[in-house]
């Protein structure tokens, strides 16, 4: 099955977080270089695609990545934040939190998540 430019697009984009989400300094803009669009065509694209803002969506992929960590116990909180591109401990308390309903430490602990 071959697949739609937008699939191939997504996939690179996915491939280029993957690869860097432990980056902290990576952001939007590095993103938008490394696919060869501008930051404010990769955010329009980002948007009609997965609906989600460039930052929204790569927050999101840091996020899942972290709960996989803390859930598989893979590592502590601290480290899986760090692992995942965030600097700062309190922001990634607060992000994880609106993202999945409950704090990592609950979320470690088996506590239901949202999403």
């Amino acid at each position: 099955k071959l697949k739609s430019a937008d699939e191939i697009l997504l996939e690179r984009i996915n491939r280029i977080i993957q690869e860097k989400i432990s980056d902290c300094t990576f952001r939007v803009e590095t993103l938008a270089e490394e696919v060869g669009f501008s930051r404010v065509h990769l955010h329009r694209k980002l948007k009609e695609l997965t609906r989600l803002s460039a930052s929204d969506y790569m927050r999101s992929i840091r996020l899942k990545r972290a709960a996989e960590l803390i859930r598989c116990k893979k590592m502590n909180i601290s480290e899986a934040a760090y692992a995942s591109g965030f600097s700062n401990l309190s922001h990634f308390s607060a992000a994880f939190k609106d993202h999945f309903g409950v704090t990592p430490r609950e979320y470690g602990n088996g506590t239901e998540q949202k999403k």
